[in-house]
C-alpha cells in the first residue's frame, strides 16, 4: 500500500474510533479475539504489520 494512503487510512481509523462508540467497541472485541487466537496458536502466526498494532 502506498505510504500516503496508509497514513490517511490510519488517521481515518483513529477518528472513527473517536466518533463511533459502536466501532470502538467492535474494534476492542476484535483485538481481544485476535490476542486470544495468538496466545492459543502462537506457532501458526506470521508477524504482519497491521493497523491493530497502532
Amino acid at each position: 500500500m502506498d505510504l500516503e494512503v496508509e497514513k490517511s487510512y490510519d488517521i481515518f481509523i483513529e477518528n472513527l474510533k473517536i466518533l463511533s462508540d459502536s466501532y470502538r467497541e467492535y474494534l476492542e472485541k476484535l483485538q481481544l479475539a485476535n490476542k486470544t487466537f495468538v496466545d492459543k496458536y502462537p506457532h501458526k502466526i506470521r508477524k504482519v504489520e497491521t493497523f491493530f498494532t497502532g
